[in-house]
C-alpha cells in the first residue's frame, strides 16, 4: 500500500501557486490511497489540490483530469471544473473546484434516522441513473468495448 505524505506549500508547483494566489493554510481530509490530497484555503476560496507519485497513479491522475475536463458540459451531473494540470519529473499535480459537504459514506455513518439513509440512497441512486443515461462526450468515446480493455488490461498487469 502507498503511504501517503501531506503537501507541503513550498512543493507545490510554481504555476499553481500563481493561480490560487496567497495560500493561507493546507487542512487534509480523509484520504484513500492513490493520491495525497490537501485543500488549499486561499483569499479567493478553497480549492482541492492532488499530487501523485509512480507511473501507474499518474497515469491515473491524469486520466482523471481528462475525464473530468471532458465532462463538463454534461447538464445530467456537477463535476468539479478543472483549474491546472501538471506533470513534473517525479509528479503529478491536479488542482479542482472545491465542493462543500459530505461523502455519502460519511452522512450515511452518521445518521440515525432509517427515513433519511434511504433519502439519500435513493438521491444518489437516481443520480447515477442520471449520468449513465447522459451521452458520452465524443471525446471520451472508445471503439473497443469497456469490458475488453479492463480484461486486456488486467490481464497484461499480472504478467
Amino acid at each position: 500500500m502507498r503511504q501517503l505524505h501531506p503537501i507541503i506549500v513550498e512543493e507545490i508547483p510554481d504555476s499553481i501557486k500563481k493561480y490560487v494566489k496567497q495560500i493561507e493554510k493546507v487542512t487534509f481530509p480523509k484520504q484513500e490511497c492513490t493520491s495525497d490530497v490537501g485543500i488549499l484555503h486561499t483569499a479567493k476560496g478553497r480549492y482541492v489540490l492532488k499530487r501523485t507519485k509512480g507511473e501507474k497513479y499518474r497515469k491515473w491522475l491524469y486520466k482523471e483530469y481528462y475525464v473530468l475536463k471532458n465532462i463538463q458540459a454534461l447538464a445530467e451531473c456537477r463535476s468539479p471544473n478543472v483549474y491546472k494540470f501538471v506533470q513534473t519529473a517525479e509528479e503529478s499535480w491536479l488542482l479542482l473546484e472545491f465542493f462543500e459537504g459530505k461523502t455519502v459514506r460519511e452522512y450515511l455513518e452518521k445518521e440515525d434516522n432509517e427515513e433519511k439513509r434511504e433519502h439519500i440512497v435513493y438521491e444518489m441512486g437516481r443520480l447515477l441513473a442520471r449520468i449513465h443515461d447522459a451521452k458520452c462526450p465524443e471525446q471520451l468515446v472508445s471503439k473497443q468495448l469497456w469490458i475488453h480493455r479492463m480484461l486486456c488490461c488486467k490481464r497484461q498487469s499480472t504478467i
